[in-house]
C-alpha cells in the first residue's frame, strides 16, 4: 500500500494556487500513483484504493526546501518495481504538470523501502 506525504510551504503570494493543488493533488493522486507504481509482481498490482495521501504543512522555522509542494511516497519495494521507477516518476510528473496551478516549484520523491502494512480494528 503506498504511502504518500505532501508537504506544502504556506504562502501568502502563493495561498490560493496551493488550495487549488490540493484538491487536484487529492483527486488524482491516488489513481496517477496507483498507475504509475503498479508492477507485475503478485503484491505490486495496485489500484488508487491501495493508495493513501496525507498533507502536511512544513515547519517555516526548520524545514529547508526551495518547493512549494514536496511529494513523497513510499512504495514497497520489489525487482520489478525497481525497474519501472524511473518510468513512474516521468509519469506522474508528467501527469501533475498537466493538472497543476501555474507558477508553483514542485519535487518528488519515490522510495522503495521494504516494510511490512497491517490494518485493522478492534
Amino acid at each position: 500500500m503506498p504511502l504518500v506525504e505532501v508537504f506544502y510551504k504556506k504562502d501568502i503570494r502563493n495561498e490560493d494556487a496551493i488550495e487549488r493543488a490540493f484538491i487536484t493533488l487529492s483527486a488524482i493522486l491516488p489513481e496517477t500513483v496507483a498507475t504509475a507504481l503498479s508492477c507485475d509482481h503478485p503484491d505490486g498490482r495496485l489500484t488508487e484504493d491501495d493508495v493513501e495521501a496525507r498533507f502536511m504543512e512544513s515547519n517555516p522555522v526548520f524545514d529547508v526546501t526551495k518547493n512549494d509542494i514536496d511529494i513523497v511516497i513510499f512504495a514497497n519495494f520489489y525487482p520489478q518495481r525497481g525497474e519501472i521507477v524511473d518510468a513512474g516518476r516521468d509519469a506522474i510528473t508528467k501527469r501533475l504538470g498537466e493538472t497543476m496551478p501555474p507558477g508553483l516549484k514542485f519535487s518528488i520523491w519515490i522510495l522503495l523501502p521494504s516494510w511490512s502494512f497491517a490494518e485493522f480494528e478492534t
